[in-house]
């Protein structure tokens, strides 16, 4: 099973977060710690939990105590960690499983770094696990398009280097999101990039 823990004292919160986190289907289940003595009690509860999303100062605790807690205990989870835009800067390593948003984050930021997370497996792709560590099935021109796009090119500037209608920009753009699973360029390029060099 593929566990996802919210640590978050705000329901309305939690709820937003356990919509996103069901939507991506990366999870089969969703678990919710609404203080900090839930929190701990969960770090020693042997469950194999793959995400963290926790919003430390809801449940009375530093950046610092909670990463230091969540990395001792789930060593293979990765973290999204939200703090308010007036929060001192907490120095962070490089850790790669960490994400800080800002809690005005929009939906689209947390999905995106839900994405982001590639060693999480989506639940309902397990069967097809060997497939989805494979390049994603573009075409050619889909290729050359997402290259521009992660360039941060717009639709007018791709259709004149390529030579092509905007239109069909369009085209190859809303194929490749269906190809890739995606709904939007951030997402896109998160999903893609690590193909680029690849193709290049």
């Amino acid at each position: 099973m593929t566990h996802a823990l919210i640590v978050d004292a705000y329901a309305l919160f939690r709820a937003s977060l356990r919509t996103i986190l069901h939507t991506s289907g990366k999870f089969t289940d969703i678990i919710e710690a609404t203080s900090s003595d839930e929190f701990l009690s969960l770090n020693g509860s042997g469950k194999s939990i793959s995400l963290v999303v926790i919003y430390p100062r809801s449940i009375g605790l530093s950046e610092s105590t909670c990463l230091q807690l969540a990395s001792k205990a789930l060593k293979r989870a990765h973290i999204v960690l939200f703090r308010d835009t007036d929060s001192p800067a907490t120095h962070l390593s490089d850790d790669p499983r960490i994400t800080v948003l800002s809690r005005a984050a929009k939906s689209s930021d947390v999905e995106c770094a839900i994405r982001s997370s590639s060693h999480i497996t989506p639940s309902h792709h397990l069967a097809r696990n060997k497939a989805s560590s494979q390049r994603p099935t573009l075409s050619r021109r889909q290729q050359q398009v997402m290259a521009m796009i992660a360039q941060g090119l717009a639709n007018k500037e791709i259709a004149w280097r390529l030579g092509i209608a905007e239109g069909t920009v369009k085209a190859h753009i809303h194929g490749a999101f269906r190809a890739l699973g995606v709904t939007n360029r951030i997402q896109a390029v998160l999903c893609y990039r690590p193909h680029l060099l690849a193709y290049e």
